[in-house]
Protein backbone atom coordinates (compact mmCIF):
# COMPACT_ATOMS: atom_id res chain seq x y z
CA UNK A 1 0.00 0.00 0.00
CA UNK A 2 2.94 2.37 0.54
CA UNK A 3 3.69 2.32 -3.19
CA UNK A 4 0.03 3.03 -3.95
CA UNK A 5 -0.01 5.97 -1.55
CA UNK A 6 3.08 7.51 -3.17
CA UNK A 7 1.66 7.20 -6.69
CA UNK A 8 -0.85 9.83 -7.79
CA UNK A 9 -4.26 8.76 -9.02
CA UNK A 10 -3.41 9.96 -12.52
CA UNK A 11 -0.12 8.04 -12.61
CA UNK A 12 -2.04 4.92 -11.56
CA UNK A 13 -4.48 5.50 -14.42
CA UNK A 14 -1.62 5.80 -16.88
CA UNK A 15 0.09 2.66 -15.60
CA UNK A 16 -2.57 0.45 -13.99
CA UNK A 17 -1.47 -2.59 -12.02
CA UNK A 18 -5.08 -3.75 -11.62
CA UNK A 19 -8.12 -3.24 -13.86
CA UNK A 20 -11.81 -3.64 -13.05
CA UNK A 21 -14.13 -3.87 -16.06
CA UNK A 22 -17.52 -2.60 -14.91
CA UNK A 23 -20.08 -3.80 -17.40
CA UNK A 24 -18.12 -6.91 -18.33
CA UNK A 25 -19.91 -9.11 -20.83
CA UNK A 26 -19.72 -12.64 -22.16
CA UNK A 27 -20.80 -11.39 -25.61
CA UNK A 28 -17.86 -10.87 -28.02
CA UNK A 29 -19.71 -7.94 -29.64
CA UNK A 30 -19.72 -5.93 -26.39
CA UNK A 31 -16.96 -3.58 -25.19
CA UNK A 32 -17.09 -5.27 -21.80
CA UNK A 33 -15.86 -8.48 -23.46
CA UNK A 34 -13.47 -6.85 -25.93
CA UNK A 35 -11.52 -5.02 -23.19
CA UNK A 36 -10.94 -8.24 -21.24
CA UNK A 37 -10.00 -10.11 -24.40
CA UNK A 38 -7.59 -7.34 -25.47
CA UNK A 39 -5.88 -7.31 -22.06
CA UNK A 40 -5.35 -11.05 -22.19
CA UNK A 41 -4.11 -11.02 -25.81
CA UNK A 42 -1.70 -8.20 -25.02
CA UNK A 43 -0.13 -10.20 -22.21
CA UNK A 44 -1.26 -7.94 -19.35
CA UNK A 45 0.15 -9.62 -16.25
CA UNK A 46 -1.80 -7.83 -13.50
CA UNK A 47 -5.27 -8.63 -12.07
CA UNK A 48 -8.26 -8.28 -14.42
CA UNK A 49 -11.53 -8.04 -12.48
CA UNK A 50 -14.78 -8.37 -14.48
CA UNK A 51 -17.87 -6.90 -12.78
CA UNK A 52 -21.40 -7.97 -13.73
CA UNK A 53 -24.43 -8.69 -11.50
CA UNK A 54 -24.98 -12.00 -13.32
CA UNK A 55 -21.70 -13.43 -12.01
CA UNK A 56 -20.23 -16.53 -13.67
CA UNK A 57 -17.00 -16.43 -15.63
CA UNK A 58 -15.75 -14.51 -18.70
CA UNK A 59 -12.73 -15.74 -20.66
CA UNK A 60 -11.72 -17.90 -17.72
CA UNK A 61 -11.96 -15.09 -15.16
CA UNK A 62 -14.41 -15.17 -12.22
CA UNK A 63 -16.94 -12.34 -12.41
CA UNK A 64 -17.48 -10.11 -9.37
CA UNK A 65 -21.19 -9.40 -8.97
CA UNK A 66 -20.89 -5.92 -7.44
CA UNK A 67 -18.33 -3.13 -7.12
CA UNK A 68 -18.37 -3.43 -3.33
CA UNK A 69 -17.00 -6.99 -3.67
CA UNK A 70 -13.85 -5.81 -5.46
CA UNK A 71 -10.55 -5.85 -3.57
CA UNK A 72 -9.36 -2.59 -2.04
CA UNK A 73 -6.98 -0.32 -3.94
CA UNK A 74 -7.84 -1.16 -7.58
CA UNK A 75 -5.96 1.24 -9.86
CA UNK A 76 -8.52 1.74 -12.59
CA UNK A 77 -12.06 0.89 -13.57
CA UNK A 78 -13.09 0.77 -17.21
CA UNK A 79 -16.78 1.72 -17.15
CA UNK A 80 -18.70 0.41 -20.14
CA UNK A 81 -22.21 1.21 -18.99
CA UNK A 82 -24.73 3.80 -20.33
CA UNK A 83 -24.21 7.46 -19.44
CA UNK A 84 -27.11 7.67 -17.00
CA UNK A 85 -25.58 4.89 -14.85
CA UNK A 86 -22.07 6.36 -14.72
CA UNK A 87 -22.50 8.88 -11.84
CA UNK A 88 -23.78 6.20 -9.44
CA UNK A 89 -21.01 3.81 -10.52
CA UNK A 90 -18.41 6.50 -9.79
CA UNK A 91 -19.79 6.98 -6.29
CA UNK A 92 -19.49 3.24 -5.67
CA UNK A 93 -15.93 3.26 -7.05
CA UNK A 94 -15.03 6.09 -4.70
CA UNK A 95 -16.30 4.19 -1.68
CA UNK A 96 -14.15 1.22 -2.72
CA UNK A 97 -11.00 3.31 -3.07
CA UNK A 98 -10.61 2.90 -6.83
CA UNK A 99 -8.12 5.52 -8.01
CA UNK A 100 -9.36 6.27 -11.50
CA UNK A 101 -11.75 5.38 -14.26
CA UNK A 102 -12.05 5.43 -18.01
CA UNK A 103 -15.58 6.34 -19.09
CA UNK A 104 -16.38 5.15 -22.59
CA UNK A 105 -20.04 6.28 -22.65
CA UNK A 106 -21.13 9.35 -24.60
CA UNK A 107 -24.16 11.48 -23.84
CA UNK A 108 -22.65 14.16 -21.62
CA UNK A 109 -21.28 17.65 -22.41
CA UNK A 110 -21.00 16.98 -26.13
CA UNK A 111 -24.82 16.78 -26.32
CA UNK A 112 -25.38 20.29 -24.91
CA UNK A 113 -28.74 20.91 -23.20
CA UNK A 114 -29.94 17.42 -24.11
CA UNK A 115 -27.63 15.89 -21.50
CA UNK A 116 -27.34 18.78 -19.03
CA UNK A 117 -28.75 16.81 -16.09
CA UNK A 118 -26.47 13.81 -16.74
CA UNK A 119 -23.47 16.13 -17.03
CA UNK A 120 -24.34 17.78 -13.70
CA UNK A 121 -24.74 14.41 -11.99
CA UNK A 122 -21.36 13.34 -13.40
CA UNK A 123 -19.62 16.44 -12.02
CA UNK A 124 -21.30 16.05 -8.65
CA UNK A 125 -20.18 12.41 -8.53
CA UNK A 126 -16.61 13.38 -9.41
CA UNK A 127 -16.51 15.90 -6.58
CA UNK A 128 -17.98 13.48 -4.04
CA UNK A 129 -16.17 10.29 -5.04
CA UNK A 130 -12.64 11.64 -5.52
CA UNK A 131 -12.20 9.25 -8.47
CA UNK A 132 -10.14 10.74 -11.32
CA UNK A 133 -11.46 10.02 -14.80
CA UNK A 134 -10.40 10.07 -18.42
CA UNK A 135 -13.41 10.87 -20.57
CA UNK A 136 -16.30 10.52 -20.83
CA UNK A 137 -16.85 9.85 -24.53
CA UNK A 138 -13.37 8.37 -24.90
CA UNK A 139 -12.04 5.46 -26.91
CA UNK A 140 -9.87 4.48 -23.93
CA UNK A 141 -6.18 4.14 -23.16
CA UNK A 142 -3.24 1.86 -23.90
CA UNK A 143 -0.02 1.44 -21.94
CA UNK A 144 2.34 -0.53 -24.17
CA UNK A 145 5.03 -0.68 -21.49
CA UNK A 146 2.88 -2.80 -19.16
CA UNK A 147 0.77 -4.23 -22.03
CA UNK A 148 -2.49 -2.71 -20.79
CA UNK A 149 -4.84 -2.43 -23.77
CA UNK A 150 -7.93 -0.63 -22.53
CA UNK A 151 -9.13 0.26 -26.02
CA UNK A 152 -9.50 -3.18 -27.55
CA UNK A 153 -6.98 -2.95 -30.40
CA UNK A 154 -6.60 -5.97 -32.70
CA UNK A 155 -2.88 -5.94 -31.93
CA UNK A 156 -0.83 -4.18 -29.26
CA UNK A 157 1.72 -1.82 -30.86
CA UNK A 158 5.38 -2.21 -29.87
CA UNK A 159 6.52 -0.40 -26.76
CA UNK A 160 8.74 2.63 -27.25
CA UNK A 161 9.36 6.27 -26.32
CA UNK A 162 6.37 8.12 -27.87
CA UNK A 163 3.21 8.87 -25.87
CA UNK A 164 0.05 10.10 -27.59
CA UNK A 165 -2.85 12.22 -26.29
CA UNK A 166 -5.84 12.89 -28.52
CA UNK A 167 -9.50 13.86 -28.45
CA UNK A 168 -10.22 11.62 -31.42
CA UNK A 169 -10.33 7.84 -31.45
CA UNK A 170 -9.65 7.83 -35.18
CA UNK A 171 -6.47 9.83 -34.62
CA UNK A 172 -5.26 7.03 -32.36
CA UNK A 173 -5.71 4.65 -35.27
CA UNK A 174 -3.93 7.13 -37.55
CA UNK A 175 -0.79 7.38 -35.43
CA UNK A 176 -0.71 3.60 -35.01
CA UNK A 177 -0.81 3.06 -38.77
CA UNK A 178 1.67 5.89 -39.41
CA UNK A 179 4.06 4.26 -36.95
CA UNK A 180 3.65 0.95 -38.73
CA UNK A 181 4.35 2.63 -42.08
CA UNK A 182 7.62 4.24 -40.94
CA UNK A 183 8.61 1.32 -38.70
CA UNK A 184 8.54 3.80 -35.83
CA UNK A 185 10.20 3.45 -32.44
CA UNK A 186 7.01 2.41 -30.61
CA UNK A 187 4.72 3.79 -27.91
CA UNK A 188 4.53 4.19 -24.17
CA UNK A 189 1.04 5.56 -23.36
CA UNK A 190 -1.78 6.30 -25.80
CA UNK A 191 -4.87 8.00 -24.37
CA UNK A 192 -8.11 9.36 -25.77
CA UNK A 193 -9.23 12.32 -23.66
CA UNK A 194 -12.80 12.59 -24.91
CA UNK A 195 -14.70 15.43 -23.22
CA UNK A 196 -12.02 16.21 -20.60
CA UNK A 197 -14.60 16.37 -17.83
CA UNK A 198 -11.79 15.84 -15.31
CA UNK A 199 -8.24 14.97 -16.36
CA UNK A 200 -7.01 17.22 -19.16
CA UNK A 201 -3.96 17.70 -21.35
CA UNK A 202 -2.07 19.78 -18.78
CA UNK A 203 -2.17 17.15 -16.04
CA UNK A 204 -1.42 14.29 -18.41
CA UNK A 205 1.67 15.86 -19.97
CA UNK A 206 3.01 16.61 -16.48
CA UNK A 207 2.60 12.94 -15.51
CA UNK A 208 3.97 11.60 -18.79
CA UNK A 209 7.04 13.79 -18.44
CA UNK A 210 7.85 11.96 -15.19
CA UNK A 211 7.86 8.59 -16.95
CA UNK A 212 11.30 7.46 -18.07
CA UNK A 213 9.59 5.44 -20.80
CA UNK A 214 8.14 8.60 -22.44
CA UNK A 215 10.63 10.74 -24.40
CA UNK A 216 8.19 12.71 -26.54
CA UNK A 217 4.47 13.50 -26.43
CA UNK A 218 2.31 13.74 -29.56
CA UNK A 219 -0.99 15.63 -29.16
CA UNK A 220 -4.06 16.01 -31.33
CA UNK A 221 -6.09 18.82 -29.80
CA UNK A 222 -9.48 20.39 -30.49
CA UNK A 223 -9.62 22.67 -27.45
CA UNK A 224 -8.40 23.18 -23.89
CA UNK A 225 -10.58 23.45 -20.79
CA UNK A 226 -7.98 25.77 -19.22
CA UNK A 227 -5.58 27.10 -21.83
CA UNK A 228 -3.43 29.00 -19.34
CA UNK A 229 -2.82 25.89 -17.25
CA UNK A 230 -1.87 23.91 -20.33
CA UNK A 231 0.58 26.55 -21.53
CA UNK A 232 2.33 26.73 -18.18
CA UNK A 233 2.45 22.94 -17.96
CA UNK A 234 3.80 22.75 -21.52
CA UNK A 235 6.59 25.22 -20.74
CA UNK A 236 7.69 23.10 -17.77
CA UNK A 237 7.39 19.78 -19.58
CA UNK A 238 9.08 20.92 -22.80
CA UNK A 239 12.30 21.62 -20.92
CA UNK A 240 12.89 17.86 -20.72
CA UNK A 241 10.29 16.21 -22.97
CA UNK A 242 9.38 17.40 -26.50
CA UNK A 243 5.70 18.12 -27.21
CA UNK A 244 4.41 17.89 -30.80
CA UNK A 245 0.90 19.13 -31.54
CA UNK A 246 -1.55 18.88 -34.41
CA UNK A 247 -4.47 21.23 -33.89
CA UNK A 248 -8.02 20.71 -35.06
CA UNK A 249 -10.72 23.38 -35.11
CA UNK A 250 -8.71 25.88 -37.13
CA UNK A 251 -11.69 26.86 -39.24
CA UNK A 252 -15.35 27.81 -38.82
CA UNK A 253 -16.56 24.47 -40.19
CA UNK A 254 -14.01 22.53 -38.15
CA UNK A 255 -15.43 24.17 -35.04
CA UNK A 256 -18.88 22.82 -35.85
CA UNK A 257 -17.48 19.30 -36.27
CA UNK A 258 -15.62 19.41 -32.94
CA UNK A 259 -18.69 20.58 -31.05
CA UNK A 260 -20.65 17.65 -32.38
CA UNK A 261 -18.29 14.92 -31.16
CA UNK A 262 -16.47 16.24 -28.06
CA UNK A 263 -18.20 19.50 -27.21
CA UNK A 264 -14.86 21.33 -27.56
CA UNK A 265 -14.33 24.96 -28.40
CA UNK A 266 -10.83 25.99 -29.50
CA UNK A 267 -9.32 29.44 -29.16
CA UNK A 268 -8.37 31.83 -31.93
CA UNK A 269 -5.96 30.07 -34.27
CA UNK A 270 -3.66 33.03 -34.85
CA UNK A 271 -3.14 33.41 -31.09
CA UNK A 272 -2.40 29.71 -30.67
CA UNK A 273 0.13 29.78 -33.50
CA UNK A 274 2.05 32.53 -31.71
CA UNK A 275 1.77 31.39 -28.11
CA UNK A 276 2.23 27.61 -28.28
CA UNK A 277 5.75 27.74 -29.82
CA UNK A 278 6.76 30.26 -27.13
CA UNK A 279 5.97 27.55 -24.58
CA UNK A 280 8.14 25.01 -26.41
CA UNK A 281 5.37 23.22 -28.33
CA UNK A 282 6.29 22.03 -31.82
CA UNK A 283 3.34 22.55 -34.17
CA UNK A 284 2.66 20.46 -37.27
CA UNK A 285 0.10 21.24 -39.96
CA UNK A 286 -0.62 17.77 -41.36
CA UNK A 287 -1.90 14.61 -39.71
CA UNK A 288 0.80 12.52 -41.39
CA UNK A 289 3.52 14.64 -39.73
CA UNK A 290 2.44 14.17 -36.11
CA UNK A 291 3.88 10.70 -35.47
CA UNK A 292 7.06 11.00 -37.60
CA UNK A 293 8.08 14.28 -35.93
CA UNK A 294 7.31 12.96 -32.44
CA UNK A 295 9.34 9.83 -33.23
CA UNK A 296 12.29 11.89 -34.42
CA UNK A 297 12.28 14.18 -31.38
CA UNK A 298 12.08 11.16 -29.07
CA UNK A 299 15.15 9.47 -30.53
CA UNK A 300 17.44 12.15 -31.97
CA UNK A 301 19.94 14.48 -30.27
CA UNK A 302 19.53 18.21 -30.88
CA UNK A 303 21.74 20.28 -33.22
CA UNK A 304 24.77 22.10 -31.89
CA UNK A 305 24.05 25.68 -30.86
CA UNK A 306 24.60 28.27 -33.60
CA UNK A 307 25.35 25.53 -36.16
CA UNK A 308 23.55 24.72 -39.41
CA UNK A 309 22.34 21.84 -41.54
CA UNK A 310 24.20 19.98 -44.28
CA UNK A 311 22.35 18.12 -47.02
CA UNK A 312 24.16 14.98 -48.17
CA UNK A 313 22.45 13.62 -51.29
CA UNK A 314 23.11 11.08 -54.00
CA UNK A 315 21.28 13.00 -56.70
CA UNK A 316 20.56 16.56 -57.72
CA UNK A 317 16.77 16.34 -57.63
CA UNK A 318 16.44 15.36 -54.01
CA UNK A 319 19.17 17.81 -53.01
CA UNK A 320 17.37 20.68 -54.74
CA UNK A 321 13.99 19.81 -53.23
CA UNK A 322 15.52 19.45 -49.77
CA UNK A 323 17.31 22.82 -49.97
CA UNK A 324 14.17 24.54 -51.24
CA UNK A 325 12.04 23.09 -48.44
CA UNK A 326 14.63 23.81 -45.75
CA UNK A 327 15.00 27.38 -46.96
CA UNK A 328 11.24 27.93 -46.79
CA UNK A 329 11.23 26.43 -43.30
CA UNK A 330 13.92 28.84 -42.14
CA UNK A 331 16.46 26.14 -41.24
CA UNK A 332 20.02 27.56 -41.15
CA UNK A 333 22.60 26.07 -43.54
CA UNK A 334 26.14 25.28 -42.46
CA UNK A 335 29.11 26.99 -44.13
CA UNK A 336 31.79 24.31 -44.44
CA UNK A 337 35.39 25.08 -43.61
CA UNK A 338 38.15 24.80 -46.21
CA UNK A 339 39.59 21.86 -44.31
CA UNK A 340 36.27 20.02 -44.44
CA UNK A 341 35.94 20.61 -48.18
CA UNK A 342 39.46 19.34 -48.80
CA UNK A 343 38.74 16.14 -46.86
CA UNK A 344 35.52 15.62 -48.80
CA UNK A 345 37.33 15.96 -52.13
CA UNK A 346 39.72 13.19 -51.13
CA UNK A 347 36.74 10.89 -50.68
CA UNK A 348 34.52 12.09 -53.53
CA UNK A 349 37.13 13.12 -56.11
CA UNK A 350 38.63 16.44 -57.10
CA UNK A 351 35.77 17.23 -59.48
CA UNK A 352 33.08 16.67 -56.89
CA UNK A 353 30.90 19.53 -55.67
CA UNK A 354 31.60 19.88 -51.97
CA UNK A 355 29.50 22.96 -51.37
CA UNK A 356 26.38 22.54 -49.25
CA UNK A 357 24.33 20.61 -50.48
CA UNK A 358 26.88 17.86 -51.18
CA UNK A 359 26.13 15.49 -54.07
CA UNK A 360 27.91 12.14 -53.68
CA UNK A 361 26.34 10.61 -56.80
CA UNK A 362 29.54 10.06 -58.80
CA UNK A 363 31.28 8.24 -55.96
CA UNK A 364 28.56 6.23 -54.29
CA UNK A 365 27.12 3.64 -56.69
CA UNK A 366 29.64 0.89 -56.01
CA UNK A 367 30.93 2.18 -52.67
CA UNK A 368 28.23 2.58 -49.99
CA UNK A 369 30.93 3.29 -47.40
CA UNK A 370 31.24 6.80 -48.91
CA UNK A 371 28.27 7.87 -46.77
CA UNK A 372 29.83 7.11 -43.37
CA UNK A 373 33.15 8.58 -44.54
CA UNK A 374 31.42 11.86 -45.48
CA UNK A 375 29.38 11.88 -42.26
CA UNK A 376 32.55 11.40 -40.20
CA UNK A 377 34.24 14.32 -41.97
CA UNK A 378 31.21 16.59 -41.55
CA UNK A 379 30.77 15.68 -37.89
CA UNK A 380 34.20 17.13 -37.14
CA UNK A 381 33.25 20.56 -38.55
CA UNK A 382 31.94 22.79 -35.71
CA UNK A 383 29.70 24.64 -38.18
CA UNK A 384 27.69 21.46 -38.84
CA UNK A 385 24.74 20.99 -36.48
CA UNK A 386 22.74 18.33 -38.33
CA UNK A 387 23.15 16.14 -41.41
CA UNK A 388 20.19 15.31 -43.64
CA UNK A 389 20.98 12.40 -45.95
CA UNK A 390 18.63 12.16 -48.92
CA UNK A 391 18.12 10.01 -51.98
CA UNK A 392 18.15 6.21 -52.13
CA UNK A 393 20.45 5.59 -49.19
CA UNK A 394 20.58 1.94 -48.16
CA UNK A 395 18.99 0.59 -51.35
CA UNK A 396 21.89 0.35 -53.79
CA UNK A 397 21.68 -3.43 -53.49
CA UNK A 398 18.07 -3.13 -54.68
CA UNK A 399 18.75 -0.62 -57.45
CA UNK A 400 22.06 -1.99 -58.79
CA UNK A 401 23.76 -5.11 -57.47
CA UNK A 402 22.49 -7.46 -54.76
CA UNK A 403 26.03 -8.15 -53.56
CA UNK A 404 26.19 -4.56 -52.22
CA UNK A 405 23.92 -5.53 -49.32
CA UNK A 406 26.87 -6.54 -47.12
CA UNK A 407 28.64 -3.22 -47.69
CA UNK A 408 25.44 -1.26 -47.06
CA UNK A 409 24.77 -3.08 -43.80
CA UNK A 410 28.35 -2.43 -42.74
CA UNK A 411 27.95 1.26 -43.64
CA UNK A 412 24.80 1.47 -41.51
CA UNK A 413 26.59 -0.06 -38.51
CA UNK A 414 29.43 2.43 -38.95
CA UNK A 415 26.95 5.32 -39.06
CA UNK A 416 25.31 4.14 -35.82
CA UNK A 417 28.72 4.10 -34.15
CA UNK A 418 29.52 7.58 -35.53
CA UNK A 419 26.27 9.02 -34.25
CA UNK A 420 26.93 7.67 -30.77
CA UNK A 421 30.46 9.05 -30.58
CA UNK A 422 29.75 12.43 -32.20
CA UNK A 423 26.30 13.13 -30.71
CA UNK A 424 25.41 14.75 -34.04
CA UNK A 425 21.75 14.45 -35.13
CA UNK A 426 21.35 12.46 -38.35
CA UNK A 427 18.10 12.41 -40.33
CA UNK A 428 17.63 10.05 -43.26
CA UNK A 429 15.36 10.18 -46.27
CA UNK A 430 15.31 7.30 -48.72
CA UNK A 431 12.89 6.77 -51.56
CA UNK A 432 13.26 3.04 -50.83
CA UNK A 433 12.33 3.31 -47.14
CA UNK A 434 9.00 1.55 -47.71
CA UNK A 435 10.95 -1.57 -48.79
CA UNK A 436 12.31 -1.84 -45.22
CA UNK A 437 15.87 -2.94 -46.16
CA UNK A 438 17.94 -4.49 -43.40
CA UNK A 439 20.38 -1.59 -43.19
CA UNK A 440 17.51 0.84 -42.49
CA UNK A 441 16.52 -1.33 -39.55
CA UNK A 442 20.12 -1.20 -38.31
CA UNK A 443 19.85 2.58 -38.27
CA UNK A 444 16.48 2.50 -36.49
CA UNK A 445 17.80 0.07 -33.89
CA UNK A 446 20.55 2.63 -33.34
CA UNK A 447 17.97 5.33 -32.60
CA UNK A 448 17.77 6.96 -36.03
CA UNK A 449 14.69 7.51 -38.20
CA UNK A 450 14.55 6.77 -41.92
CA UNK A 451 11.69 8.45 -43.78
CA UNK A 452 10.18 7.62 -47.15
CA UNK A 453 8.96 11.22 -47.40
CA UNK A 454 11.44 14.04 -47.94
CA UNK A 455 8.79 16.36 -46.48
CA UNK A 456 8.89 14.44 -43.18
CA UNK A 457 12.68 14.61 -43.09
CA UNK A 458 12.64 18.37 -43.68
CA UNK A 459 9.86 18.95 -41.14
CA UNK A 460 11.82 16.86 -38.65
CA UNK A 461 15.03 18.82 -39.21
CA UNK A 462 13.13 22.05 -38.69
CA UNK A 463 11.59 20.71 -35.46
CA UNK A 464 15.02 19.76 -34.11
CA UNK A 465 16.44 23.22 -34.81
CA UNK A 466 13.36 24.97 -33.38
CA UNK A 467 13.57 22.94 -30.19
CA UNK A 468 17.29 23.57 -29.80
CA UNK A 469 16.71 27.32 -30.27
CA UNK A 470 13.82 27.40 -27.79
CA UNK A 471 15.83 25.58 -25.13
CA UNK A 472 18.82 27.88 -25.56
CA UNK A 473 16.80 31.11 -25.49
CA UNK A 474 13.93 30.28 -23.17
CA UNK A 475 14.26 27.16 -21.08
CA UNK A 476 12.80 27.93 -17.68
CA UNK A 477 13.52 31.67 -17.81
CA UNK A 478 10.44 33.29 -19.29
CA UNK A 479 8.28 30.61 -20.90
CA UNK A 480 5.38 30.95 -18.47
CA UNK A 481 2.25 33.03 -18.34
CA UNK A 482 1.28 35.24 -15.45
CA UNK A 483 -1.04 33.45 -13.05
CA UNK A 484 -2.36 36.43 -11.09
CA UNK A 485 -5.77 37.95 -11.47
CA UNK A 486 -9.23 36.41 -11.22
CA UNK A 487 -9.76 32.74 -12.03
CA UNK A 488 -12.96 31.42 -13.52
CA UNK A 489 -14.25 27.97 -14.39
CA UNK A 490 -15.15 27.61 -18.05
CA UNK A 491 -17.91 25.02 -18.57
CA UNK A 492 -17.17 22.14 -20.91
CA UNK A 493 -18.81 22.34 -24.31
CA UNK A 494 -20.88 25.22 -25.67
CA UNK A 495 -22.15 27.86 -23.23
CA UNK A 496 -25.07 30.24 -23.54
CA UNK A 497 -23.97 33.75 -24.54
CA UNK A 498 -25.06 35.19 -21.19
CA UNK A 499 -22.75 32.70 -19.42
CA UNK A 500 -19.86 33.61 -21.72
CA UNK A 501 -20.38 37.33 -21.15
CA UNK A 502 -20.46 36.84 -17.38
CA UNK A 503 -17.16 34.95 -17.55
CA UNK A 504 -15.57 37.73 -19.58
CA UNK A 505 -16.81 40.36 -17.15
CA UNK A 506 -15.26 38.47 -14.23
CA UNK A 507 -11.97 38.61 -16.12
CA UNK A 508 -12.31 42.37 -16.56
CA UNK A 509 -13.22 42.29 -20.25
CA UNK A 510 -15.70 44.96 -21.35
CA UNK A 511 -18.56 43.22 -23.16
CA UNK A 512 -20.56 46.37 -23.86
CA UNK A 513 -24.11 47.05 -22.77
CA UNK A 514 -26.45 44.06 -22.76
CA UNK A 515 -29.45 42.61 -21.00
CA UNK A 516 -31.03 39.16 -20.89
CA UNK A 517 -34.73 38.93 -21.67
CA UNK A 518 -37.05 35.98 -21.06
CA UNK A 519 -40.03 36.89 -23.27
CA UNK A 520 -41.22 39.30 -25.95
CA UNK A 521 -42.38 41.95 -23.48
CA UNK A 522 -39.03 42.08 -21.67
CA UNK A 523 -37.23 42.25 -25.03
CA UNK A 524 -39.31 45.31 -25.94
CA UNK A 525 -38.62 46.90 -22.57
CA UNK A 526 -34.88 46.26 -22.84
CA UNK A 527 -34.60 47.71 -26.35
CA UNK A 528 -36.65 50.77 -25.35
CA UNK A 529 -34.35 51.29 -22.37
CA UNK A 530 -31.25 51.49 -24.57
CA UNK A 531 -32.91 54.15 -26.77
CA UNK A 532 -30.96 53.00 -29.82
CA UNK A 533 -31.05 50.22 -32.40
CA UNK A 534 -30.10 46.86 -30.87
CA UNK A 535 -29.14 43.34 -31.85
CA UNK A 536 -31.47 40.67 -30.46
CA UNK A 537 -30.12 37.12 -30.29
CA UNK A 538 -31.29 33.76 -29.06
CA UNK A 539 -29.46 32.72 -25.87
CA UNK A 540 -29.03 28.94 -25.87
CA UNK A 541 -26.17 26.51 -25.25
CA UNK A 542 -27.75 24.21 -27.83
CA UNK A 543 -27.20 26.70 -30.71
CA UNK A 544 -23.59 27.04 -31.79
CA UNK A 545 -24.20 29.39 -34.75
CA UNK A 546 -27.22 31.62 -34.15
CA UNK A 547 -27.46 33.05 -37.66
CA UNK A 548 -27.76 29.53 -39.12
CA UNK A 549 -31.14 29.09 -37.37
CA UNK A 550 -32.45 32.64 -37.78
CA UNK A 551 -31.55 33.45 -34.20
CA UNK A 552 -30.19 36.96 -34.82
CA UNK A 553 -32.09 40.18 -35.59
CA UNK A 554 -30.18 43.42 -36.17
CA UNK A 555 -31.44 47.00 -36.10
CA UNK A 556 -34.29 46.29 -33.68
Amino acid sequence: MDALNKATAVSRILEPHSVAVIGASASPSKRGYQIINALQKAGYSYPILPVNPKGGAILGLPVVTEIDALPEGVDIAVIVRPAEEVPDILLQCGKKGIAGAIIVAHGFGERGDQAASTEKRLRDALAESGVRIIGPNTSGMVNCTVQADLIGLPELPPKGPVSVLTQSGNMILTVLEDSRAINGPGFDVIAGLGNQADVGYDELIEELCLRKSTRSIAIYNEGFIDGRRFLNSAARVAESCPIVMLRGVRSHEGGKAALSHTGSIAGADDIALRVLPQMGVTLVDRSDELLPIAALLATTPLPRPEAGIVVLADGGGHATLAVDALSRAGVPFASLSGETKAKLRKVLGEEASVENPIDVYSAIDAHPDVFPECIEILASDPEVGLILTSGMFGAYHLRFEASLVTAENSAAERIVALQKTSGLPLVFHSCYASRMPENHQILRNGGMQVFASLDWAVAGARALFERATWLSKNGSHNATLATGGPRVVVPNGLSAETTAREILQKLGVDTGQWLAAVDAESVEAAVSGFATSCAVKVDSAAVSHKSDVGGVRLGV
